[in-house]
């Protein structure tokens, strides 16, 4: 019983790391987009990115918005796939849409991120990232499912991912991951 537990567990984290890693990278491209300065690197980047994907719009406040629902759904999703039950048949459909839905978002960033934010919109946009932050931490239980704020913060929780990550599936000791 305690074997099927654990079993359980590691399926459970594996899971939820695989859509927090499409989520996050969401989040991360969202950050960037709004918050961090280009340099000569942009051009370098759009050239070599080509989006077969239209968005579906290209108004920066419909943007942010959009990137809401798109998480707060994924936080949905990772409490369901955190629970006994899964995701129940009903929502299969739903959680399906919501993967195909991802490269729209990014599609979406990706058209607006030359868009220089007003002081108005940048408030918005960090009040939606504080609820969608606070939210994914609830869903998920842990801290590691917050959104980072800079790319120092984002390179510190993938590492900590990667060590949870490890430890849940085996390959270092509880001890080993404190001492880290």
């Amino acid at each position: 019983m305690e074997q099927q537990s654990k079993t359980k567990h590691r399926k459970t984290w594996i899971i939820v790391a695989v859509a927090a890693v499409a989520a996050i990278a969401t989040a991360l491209v969202a950050v960037f987009v709004f918050h961090l300065p280009f340099g000569d690197t942009q051009a370098e980047a759009e050239q070599e990115t080509t989006s077969e994907v239209t968005p579906s719009t290209t108004d920066p406040m419909e943007v942010i918005k959009n990137y809401e629902q798109f998480m707060m759904d994924y936080a949905d999703y990772a409490e369901m796939l955190n629970s006994q039950d899964g995701i129940p048949a009903d929502k299969a459909e739903g959680y399906a849409e919501w993967l195909k839905s991802f490269d729209d978002i990014n599609a979406q960033f990706e058209a607006v991120s030359d868009t220089e934010l007003t002081p108005e919109q940048e408030a918005y946009f960090d009040e939606v990232i504080d609820r969608v932050d606070q939210r994914m931490r609830e869903a998920t239980g842990s801290e590691l499912a917050g959104i980072p704020r800079s790319a120092e913060e984002a390179e510190e929780q993938y590492e900590a991912r990667k060590a949870e990550a490890d430890r849940t599936a085996g390959r270092i000791s509880d001890e080993d991951a404190s001492a880290e």
